[in-house]
């Protein structure tokens, strides 16, 4: 029997596009692309409540959860407060911490799209409360069919 030795870069590159580091930074791409942006995109936090802002290329419902980073606990998705159309907003709360957040997106179609972060949580108690929207207007992405040259 014959064996082939396999390294970590023949196994990234048929599994994920791009490059490896998109993956640690959440724009793995899994099937059709849905997620315009997302705020915040990981990092640190560094107040609470916890806001995030999710802009859909089409009408979609968006899905988070946060869990402790390294973690093995079950974790589930909660719908956003603001989901459905191409604008997505939630609010929530975290204790100081590291954590694994993941946004999932589907369409109505049924394609969906899921980004990973990861996040620190700093807030020392402050505390920064701003209103809720009732329904924000995203600008849509012009996508323009290129000029066909003829002879």
């Amino acid at each position: 029997m014959h064996l082939k030795k396999c390294s970590i870069s023949s196994f990234k590159g048929g599994l994920f596009t791009g490059v490896w580091n998109e993956y640690l930074t959440g724009s793995v791409v899994q099937g059709e692309r849905i997620i315009n942006y997302i705020r915040p995109e990981g990092g640190i936090i560094d107040s609470n409540p916890i806001y995030l802002e999710v802009s859909t290329l089409k009408n979609a419902k968006c899905y988070y959860y946060f869990k402790l980073s390294g973690s093995t606990g079950f974790s589930y998705f909660q719908l956003f407060k603001l989901t459905g159309e191409s604008y997505h907003y939630t609010s929530t709360e975290l204790k100081d911490n590291n954590y694994e957040m993941s946004i999932k997106c589907s369409d109505l179609s049924g394609n969906t799209e899921t980004r990973n972060y990861f996040v620190s949580v700093k807030t020392n108690g402050k505390i920064v409360y701003r209103s809720e929207p009732a329904k924000q207007v995203v600008e849509e992405p012009k996508i323009e069919d290129a000029a066909e040259e003829k002879p």
